[in-house]
């Protein structure tokens, strides 16, 4: 089955490329007040053997919008996706027959950042092109992965660290569904010999950042008693850093999840920003190397972005 997909998405720019199965490219939008807006056109080709045509289109466009909002982690509330299969079109822009009234405020505004364009780094191009020929290439992994990519698109949609933290460690708890919540950051962190090294090198000021609130939650006595006990026990080890970064966030999100942070006051947006960089490195990891079987290098997604008013 031959599957294209085309991704607009205004408030990106890009220069020209035309790989061996996706094309990336910029063009141009007209925004609500009639400006002129640089957007992103993306086109991924792939052949593939899912069985299901009906579920096909489906399947597509998540992997293509989910890897896109993985690589650049940006707010493309406002991308349309379009999906042909054998050259037909099965799925059109969005039917706004059934919208309710709040769903019209990113249309209208172009999404959580209005007027905003970013430009994309040749490394991230890359980068898209090699995590979507590996995942139209590897049913079993595909079919693991779509729920995560499904979350990670809801985060970078999300314009509140709030929203990104929730969907991002529900992302991973479909990628460890057994045990519990401290049993899954075993999993996550002592998997590979190499977690500590590649984690913690790649982000050590994020890492102490994180481990700057341990002592506080450790003592917050509205969190769990394991919780609080996982927290207290000070990190001797880079695996014990990168663990005990973990599990404060995992104690962010309890604190989001069950309403002890109220989002309309932002003293708790710092630990929250901190924690959602971290889930973000995490679900980015889970990925390539189901795919790729290994961690890639590093990259720099996201060039200069500019505003106007």
């Amino acid at each position: 089955m031959e599957v294209l997909v085309r991704l607009l998405a205004p408030g990106l720019r890009v220069d020209a490329r035309d790989g061996h199965s996706v094309g990336f490219r910029t063009v141009a939008f007209e925004d609500p007040a009639g400006r002129s807006v640089d957007g992103l056109e993306v086109k991924a080709r792939a052949t593939v053997r899912w069985r299901s045509r009906r579920t096909a289109g489906d399947r597509a466009g998540v992997l293509a919008l989910g890897i896109l909002d993985l690589v650049l982690r940006w707010p493309t509330s406002s991308t349309d996706v379009t999906v042909w299969l054998n050259g037909q079109q099965v799925r059109s822009g969005q039917d706004i027959t059934n919208w309710q009234a709040y769903e019209w405020v990113s249309v209208l505004s172009w999404g959580a950042l209005p007027n905003a364009t970013a430009s994309i780094t040749p490394d991230a191009v890359g980068r898209f092109e090699t995590l979507w020929a590996a995942a139209v290439t590897s049913s079993g992994r595909t079919d693991e992965l779509l729920g995560p990519l499904a979350l990670a698109s809801s985060a970078a949609s999300a314009s509140h660290p709030y929203d990104r933290v929730q969907s991002l460690w529900s992302a991973l708890e479909l990628l460890y569904p057994r045990g519990g919540d401290l049993k899954r950051i075993d999993l996550i962190t002592m998997g590979s010999p190499s977690f500590a090294d590649d984690e913690g090198g790649r982000s050590p000021d994020l890492c102490g950042r994180l481990l700057r609130y341990r002592a506080r939650m450790a003592s917050d006595p509205w969190l769990y008693e394991k919780v609080r006990s996982a927290l207290s026990r000070k990190p001797l080890t880079r695996l014990d850093r990168v663990r005990s970064a973990t599990v404060v966030c995992y104690a962010v999100r309890c604190k989001i999840v069950h309403g002890e942070w109220a989002r309309s006051r932002n003293g708790h947006r710092t630990e929250a920003r901190a924690a959602e960089q971290w889930l973000w490195q995490l679900l980015e990891r889970e990925v390539e190397v189901r795919l790729m079987g290994a961690r890639l290098n590093p990259i720099v997604a996201m060039g200069r972005a500019s505003f106007t008013v």
